[in-house]
């Protein structure tokens, strides 16, 4: 969060984020190149409040202001959902009390992937991350000792390479395959390759430490529950070749991030070992 002084004239400031390390996966958005937020004065006495999106799917805003010498708000909180692909979206509109006076404007902010107005359905099955007829170890579940502590996460022990698909239908949000390096190193939590796509209720699903360039979809694609969406790897913070998949609710807590305790649509350990029979070699453990 940060503090922003705004002075007579438009001054554009862009948006950068801060992300603290959850669980062992930490992923940054990039939102900070993708997103600005500035203002524009009109007719010498008004000021605009705008953003841009340069996303495919929406993005949640919220602010808290402090404002002096304008009105426009009786509140100091404002959340906005921004549209995707979209510039000048207006947040606020704010009028000078004095006109021969200096104003300002106060604020800090926090800013999400998603619409966090959305309420997911929790009934969803999802199918699992991989062909019907491939079969993988399930090296860490929801809460593994490992890096999955108070999480709900899945870890899939499948080979570099190793197709990964579609578990529902979405629309892709962020794509980034451009890390190669893999290992158990702390500053190799945020360097993990990772596809996420938005669900019709508002959830996100990430696939995490794909291989370089392993992508498969672009951001803005629509797909398809079973559709081969990325090649798996190695990348990132990782003690083996695996995937990460979870699914989140997009949330203004900054503390940690908001997981859905999902279903599958088939029993979960019917074709993949549970973490207590696995062995540490080859767990592919994150």
């Amino acid at each position: 969060m940060f503090r922003i002084l705004i002075c007579r004239r438009a001054l554009y400031i862009y948006v950068l984020i801060l992300l603290s390390v959850t669980s062992g996966y930490s992923q940054n958005y990039r939102i900070n190149e993708r997103t600005r937020l500035y203002t524009e004065e009109i007719s010498g006495d008004s000021l605009l409040l705008k953003a841009d999106n340069h996303f495919a799917i929406p993005l949640s805003l919220n602010l808290f202001l402090d404002l002096s010498n304008l009105q426009g708000l009786a509140i100091s909180e404002l959340s906005e959902v921004l549209q995707p692909r979209i510039t000048g979206q207006i947040v606020a509109r704010f009028k000078k009390v004095d006109p021969d006076e200096e104003y300002r404007c106060d604020y800090r902010w926090k800013i999400v992937l998603g619409d966090v107005t959305k309420t997911p359905d929790k009934h969803f099955l999802y199918a699992y991350p991989f062909k019907d007829q491939s079969s993988y170890p399930l090296s860490q579940g929801p809460g593994g000792q490992f890096s999955h502590q108070n999480s709900v996460a899945y870890d899939f022990a499948m080979p570099v390479g190793s197709p990964v698909t579609a578990a529902r239908d979405g629309v892709v949000a962020f794509v980034d395959t451009e890390f190669d390096a893999g290992g158990a190193r702390p500053e190799l939590v945020n360097k993990a390759n990772v596809i996420s796509i938005l669900h019709s209720d508002g959830t996100i699903a990430n696939y995490v430490h794909l291989s370089k360039n392993g992508s498969l979809v672009r951001e803005g694609d629509t797909v398809k529950t079973g559709q081969l969406i990325a090649l798996s790897g190695n990348t990132g913070y990782s003690t083996g070749a695996h995937l990460h998949f979870e699914v989140v609710q997009p949330s203004f807590d900054s503390k940690d991030k908001k997981w859905i305790n999902f279903e599958w649509n088939k029993p979960v350990y019917s074709r993949m070992q549970p973490e207590q029979n696995m062995t540490a070699a080859g767990s592919g453990r994150k």
